[in-house]
């Protein structure tokens, strides 16, 4: 359990003062009942939250501050019955985590999202030879969303097999009429 920071008086104001997190904060005149119903507002913020994020604007969270909360989160929503899920989860955030850690949370936006699942996608085409070498092999089956960005020739000279199989079709269409 956290330690308790201490009410006390700033000897230069004398108003009351709370350190938490580093910060200081100042409740009001020292002794008064503001002062004290403050402190105890601050406090039980203070343990109710993490204690590394707390009294950072929320602008301020780096990606990786956001990752660690939501980890967090999941292992006491899912505890130690379903490590498979927690599991699926981080391997879910290692694409961002490993760009995007050091951002600031409130600067990832639609624009990173798309980037990371186009990275994801890329990767997902390739084996892990194919990507050290950047010589993509010819017959993957690309993703949707890679199929609709390609004009048809382009599509064709791929050599994918779902093209392949339709041209078998057509040519033995053209036989048989």
């Amino acid at each position: 359990m956290a330690k308790i920071p201490g009410y006390r008086k700033h000897k230069a104001s004398g108003r009351a003062v709370v350190t938490l997190a580093g910060r200081d904060y100042y409740l009001g005149q020292h002794g008064t009942p503001e002062s004290k119903r403050e402190y105890k507002r601050l406090v039980g913020e203070y343990l109710a939250s993490d204690p590394s994020a707390f009294g950072k604007p929320k602008d301020s969270l780096t990606i990786v501050e956001v990752m660690a909360g939501y980890l967090s989160h999941c292992r006491k929503h899912y505890g130690e019955r379903s490590r498979d899920e927690l599991q699926r989860i981080k391997l879910a955030l290692r694409p961002v985590k490993q760009v995007y850690a050091t951002n600031l949370a409130a600067e990832f936006g639609p624009l990173q999202f798309k980037a990371i699942r186009e990275s994801v996608t890329r990767d997902q085409c390739q084996t892990p030879s194919e990507t050290a070498t950047g010589n993509p092999v010819r017959h993957r089956v690309l993703p949707s969303s890679d199929r609709t960005r390609l004009r048809e020739s382009q599509y064709r000279t791929l050599g994918t097999k779902q093209t392949k199989a339709r041209d078998r079709n057509q040519d033995s269409q053209r036989v048989w009429a």
